[in-house]
């Protein structure tokens, strides 16, 4: 029990989190994200707009300790199967 973003930051870890290749947090646990950290947003966005469908299966770690896994090419309705996924 507690604040993931409180415990993240007291303990100098990073946040994980599954992101699309878009450059999209606009919803759930990403929508907190966007919210809290907007610096890693726009870090993450562009590194989406640079690199694209490209970034499938790789991370990035942002300059506030947020790893962005690269896990889908879409969201939403767009979200990758499972088998794409697991494969990348």
């Amino acid at each position: 029990k507690g604040d993931l973003f409180s415990s993240a930051i007291a303990s100098r870890t990073a946040i994980t989190h599954s992101c699309n290749c878009l450059g999209q947090w606009g919803a759930g646990f990403a929508l907190l994200l966007y919210h809290k950290y907007p610096k890693s947003y726009h870090e993450y966005k562009a590194h989406c707009l640079t690199y694209g469908n490209q970034l499938l299966g790789s991370f990035m770690l942002t300059s506030e300790n947020i790893l962005c896994l690269f896990a889908s090419r879409g969201y939403g309705s767009r979200v990758d199967s499972p088998d794409i996924i697991e494969k990348s």
